[in-house]
């Protein structure tokens, strides 16, 4: 599930997201290890949940859910051995790292 532009404004603020929400689908979706992408287009704070959403994931049952970091959304609907948290790397750079680079040296 990929949370949408009006999710990431709810949590980051007006200026967010950088990369709509259609190219952000697009390039998962291009993946070929990833099966399905769906977009999570709630204002919803991140620890809470569309029901409707919930029951997707409960009835895909995916092999394995990614994410950046702990998700408890799932925890009631997903087995727990399921859910890989990919930690960032040195390699990996926000987008708010990156903005806040662009500021300092403009």
């Amino acid at each position: 599930m990929l949370s949408g532009d009006a999710r990431i404004r709810a949590r980051k603020g007006a200026t967010r997201s950088i990369i709509p929400e259609a190219d952000r689908l697009a390039m998962l979706d291009a993946l070929k290890i990833v099966d399905y992408v769906f977009l999570d287009p709630s204002k919803l704070l991140p620890d809470q949940i569309d029901p409707i959403h919930a029951e997707i994931v409960a009835r895909l049952q995916p092999d394995m859910y990614v994410t950046d970091g702990v998700d408890i959304r799932f925890s009631k609907v997903l087995d727990t051995s399921r859910q890989a948290i990919l930690p960032r790397s040195g390699l990996q750079v926000s987008t708010s790292a990156i903005i806040e680079s662009i500021r300092n040296h403009a």
